[in-house]
């Protein structure tokens, strides 16, 4: 991890207002205990900063603890059970523009039929279940270890930015923040559902209802034929799918679409896509037709869109930005009527994403498919994949 002047500030407010000493004193320390390594780096944002790593003694007494930590049953914190889940003030402090809430607390014990037995997987055990991130093993002891702490329930805090979007807090308690890959040891056989290629479903029907007129033949059909399309372009480009759904996500969000590098104020910068794939690639992605005649239909639909709302005055004037905006603030609005949908219909959600939920039974997806066209007015398309299981 690494410190620079911004969240530096940060670090003060927790050192000298009220403990007497200098982030560098609490620094210092950390070194002189063998706590922390430092490694001196350039930044391009700030120009000078540090970065830190733990040494191989924190790491060691780090796996120790983890693996005989054990709390008294007396000592465990009950959770109080009426405490909402999304903060009423938006990230900067304002009231946030979304009406629905969630559930602070889920019971894992209740969700999970082997929850007894989470506690006794063993490092070479979790390492056997497949492929996972170096770390993915601590953070696994750390999620069980706040399961201990709240006697089986993990507390789901989201916080709304100005957009519009919902964020999760705590990296080792919210399941939006958990990866993927380490929800068959939490939730096994939940329901994680996402809206069908979202940014061009919702983005190609707002700027329709601008203007009717308008064409959007080009993501419509990618919509519809979407992994295939990528599938075939990787092949063609001669990358990673991967890379090229993530390519395909920035231009559905209005992000840069430029071929090259440049220079800006002494430092080189590039657009999203350019950092991904690299000249190269990036020269065979955007000469592609189909991609072309994709990233035109955005462009008009972004025109279209930012041309005819009306934008808060925080809202940079960058066609991005504002096409960001409208795009996340409906994606909310959808997202709060299938919210709506399944607690009228008492179905448990586990979990808000930026485009989707997991629940912990499967729904309907044709009836909230209509309830949500029927009650905004937008047509979208509900995808499921089941969570695994590794018990």
């Amino acid at each position: 991890f690494y410190l620079y002047s911004k969240n530096y500030e940060d670090v003060k407010r927790y050192t000298k207002p009220y403990y007497g000493f200098y982030p560098k004193d609490l620094f210092k320390f950390l070194e002189s205990e063998e706590i922390l390594k430092t490694h001196p780096l350039e930044s391009q944002i700030y120009k000078t900063t540090k970065a830190f790593s733990l040494t191989d003694k924190t790491w060691n007494g780090l796996n120790d603890y983890l693996s005989n930590y054990q709390i008294d049953p007396k000592k465990k914190i009950i959770p109080n059970l009426d405490e909402k889940g999304i903060s009423n003030l938006d990230s900067s402090g304002n009231p946030r523009s979304s009406t629905f809430q969630l559930p602070r607390w889920i019971d894992i014990k209740k969700i999970n039929p082997h929850y007894s037995t989470i506690q006794s997987i063993t490092e070479n055990d979790f390492h056997s279940f497949g492929e996972f991130d170096e770390g993915d093993w601590y953070l696994l002891k750390m999620i069980t270890g706040t399961l201990e702490t709240f006697d089986g329930y993990l507390r789901q805090d989201y916080v709304e930015s100005p957009f519009g979007r919902l964020y999760g807090r705590r990296i080792n308690e919210c399941l939006q923040l958990i990866p993927n890959r380490l929800l068959p040891f939490i939730i096994p056989g939940s329901f994680d559902y996402d809206i069908q290629a979202s940014c061009y479903s919702l983005i190609s029907q707002i700027a329709k209802k601008h203007n009717p007129r308008l064409k959007i033949d080009t993501i419509e059909f990618y919509v519809k034929n979407r992994k295939e399309i990528r599938r075939k372009i990787a092949k063609e480009v001669g990358v990673n799918e991967d890379l090229i759904k993530k390519c395909f996500t920035i231009i559905g969000h209005g992000g840069r679409q430029t071929k090259h590098s440049w220079f800006e104020k002494g430092k080189e910068r590039s657009g999203s896509i350019h950092r991904i794939l690299g000249d190269k690639y990036t020269e065979i992605f955007f000469g592609n037709q189909f991609v072309k005649k994709l990233c035109d239909e955005i462009k008009e639909c972004g025109r279209t869109i930012v041309s005819k709302e009306i934008y808060p005055s925080f809202i940079p004037k960058s066609l991005p930005k504002r096409l960001a905006f409208t795009y996340q603030k409906t994606e909310t609005k959808v997202l709060q009527k299938i919210v709506e949908y399944l607690q009228e219909n008492e179905i448990e959600i586990l979990s808000i994403k930026h485009d989707g939920l997991i629940t912990s039974h499967k729904i309907d997806k044709g009836k909230v498919e209509e309830f949500i066209f029927q009650s905004t007015g937008f047509n979208i398309s509900l995808e499921v994949e089941r969570v695994g299981s590794i018990y």
